[in-house]
Parts: C-alpha cells; structure tokens; sequence
C-alpha cells in the first residue's frame, strides 16, 4: 500500500544536516534535488500501487533515482551501488546516510509502472527534460540497462 510522506521529523543521519555544507550554492546537486522535490510533490503516485499490498519503495525517490540514472548514464546496478554508497545520491534522494538504498530491480520494476501509465510516463520524460533545458543533463547521450526480460 502506497502512502504519501508528509511532514516526517528529520533525523541526525538525514544527508541534509551533512550535505547543506558540502555542496556549493550554485551545485548541480542542489539545483537537480530542487527541481525534483518541487515536481515529484505535484504528482500523484497513488494510481500505480494497490492499496491492499504492502509498502513500496517511495516513488518519489525512486523517480529521482531514475533521473540520478540519465544524469550519470549508470545500469541498474550502477544505480543501486551509488544509492547505497554515493552521498551525492544520498542528498539528492533525501536518503539517510545509513539507509542501504534499493535492489537494482526495484528501479525497473519501477521503470514498467511508469511506462504503464501515460500520466506518469509523460511526467517522468517531463522531468527529464526540464533538467536537461536547465542544463543539468546532456543530450543524446547513449543509456545503459541491465534488467533481464
């Protein structure tokens, strides 16, 4: 079952407290995290889950995970070590310093939620592209995957 976070209290290990300082004002970083926090709040992720199952990973994060993706042209494997061990990714995702992150198939099984919808598909390549006119991701890049299907 999928619920929305709202207003949750902040933990020591929450990446902020550490990464606020470490980042330069003008950092991609920052402006990708940005960005996306201000998009993501705007869609409703309820529509992909059933409400009888179990907790997912949140798609808000998992979706700026797959942004993380393009920017750094990683698999799905790739993906998973930088969410786990990457405090960029940390401070981005709004990850805990000690949270261990997501299996790589977490991010494709995420991917085909996404595809599955138009609403969601379209917002993801939305997103995508007001990074990219923001200059934070180059074009025509070549991507990588390693899911099995």
């Amino acid at each position: 079952m999928y619920k929305p976070t709202k207003g949750q209290q902040i933990s020591l290990f929450d990446s902020r407290f550490v990464c606020e300082n470490l980042f330069a004002k003008d950092s991609i970083y920052r402006e990708i995290r940005q960005i996306c926090d201000e998009f993501v709040q705007r869609i409703d992720f309820t529509p992909l889950y059933c409400p009888n199952n179990g907790r997912p990973a949140q798609p808000e994060i998992l979706m700026k995970a797959l942004v993380l993706q393009r920017l750094d042209n990683l698999s799905d494997r790739e993906l998973e070590q930088a969410c786990r061990f990457d405090i960029r990714y940390k401070y981005i995702l709004g990850l805990e310093l000690d949270d261990m992150g997501f299996d790589h198939s977490t991010f494709g099984n995420f991917r085909d939620r996404l595809l599955e919808s138009q609403q969601h598909k379209e917002a993801l390549f939305t997103l995508v592209q007001m990074i990219t006119d923001a200059g934070l991701i180059k074009k025509n890049e070549n991507q990588r995957t390693d899911s099995f299907h």
